[in-house]
């Protein structure tokens, strides 16, 4: 376990109280603020999705979680790079494989965008394991874009609703 003793999402210092008893429920450490941040989220979010944001913050990258009221539709934002991911339950590739390739022709036909929209397929976050290979293949691609980084990643995985 490390000892960091910081909330996941905003940074700051927090209780040890606050952050085991979230390290226990959400499987990340989080403050009292975040933790009733996730909870009003879960229902609107896909949890998996929550889970791929939770993996990009535990390597350290700067993601913001976004819900697009007018759209329904939940967005991981890296502002400095002008990337925007979300979940498209209408992508539905035959294997991983297939939809990693799909991925990456999507990014780059829209190179050279002020906003870029990367679609993930469900497929992608149906596990931890899976959720992991995603952020490393996302992370591969925009490989040369500005992403805000910290160099040592975090050990912690957001537990799902169903996994509590």
């Amino acid at each position: 376990m490390s000892e960091n003793r910081n909330c996941l999402v905003c940074s700051q210092a927090a209780s040890g109280g606050f952050l085991e008893f979230s390290q226990s429920k959400f499987g990340v450490p989080l403050c009292l603020k975040d933790q009733q941040w996730l909870v009003d989220l879960e229902p609107i979010c896909e949890p998996e999705f929550i889970r791929l944001f939770f993996e990009f913050r535990s390597r350290g990258v700067k993601v913001a979680l976004e819900n697009d009221k007018a759209s329904g539709i939940c967005r991981i934002r890296m502002p400095m790079a002008g990337i925007s991911v979300f979940l498209d339950n209408r992508f539905l590739p035959k294997s991983l494989q297939e939809g990693f390739l799909e991925t990456r022709k999507s990014y780059s036909r829209q190179n050279g965008k002020v906003e870029v929209e990367i679609p993930v397929a469900e497929a992608f976050l149906n596990t931890a394991r899976i959720t992991k290979r995603t952020v490393e293949l996302l992370l591969d691609l925009l490989e040369g874009e500005p992403i805000e980084a910290n160099k040592k990643p975090l050990p912690y995985t957001y537990r799902l609703p169903s996994e509590r």
